[in-house]
């Protein structure tokens, strides 16, 4: 890493829930992923990119874990994108625009993948 790249460096967290089998620990994979996100966004004011491949981010799960929360301020709404994918292609032609130089948007700082497979 050279100078400079500490602003934008890219977290990446992935959540390999298609590797678990039994559909409870699926569930909490899930969960995981949608708590980190709505947790960077509210917590850290990060953008969060959540890279959906198994269809299985919910907007409105995210509303019904900031209500359980109280957060009141909505703000975070705007700092979570999805992009759903449905192969190996389309996932690397995603983090090549991630990663470009000339952003239209804020750079992810949270880099959410629900499934490897």
């Amino acid at each position: 890493m050279g100078p400079g790249l500490g602003a934008s460096l890219l977290c990446v967290c992935v959540c390999a829930c298609s590797c678990v089998r039994v559909c409870y620990f699926r569930f909490l994979a899930l969960q995981l992923c949608h708590c980190m996100a709505l947790h960077a966004a509210v917590r850290h004011g990060c953008d969060v990119m959540y890279v959906d491949s198994g269809g299985s981010f919910s907007s409105q799960r995210l509303l019904q874990l900031s209500t359980a929360r109280s957060v009141k301020d909505k703000q975070w709404q705007s700092l979570i994108r999805s992009a759903q994918v449905y192969d190996i292609f389309e996932f690397t032609d995603l983090l090549d625009d991630l990663l470009a130089t000339d952003r239209s948007s804020p750079p992810a700082r949270l880099l959410i993948v629900d499934c490897l497979t």
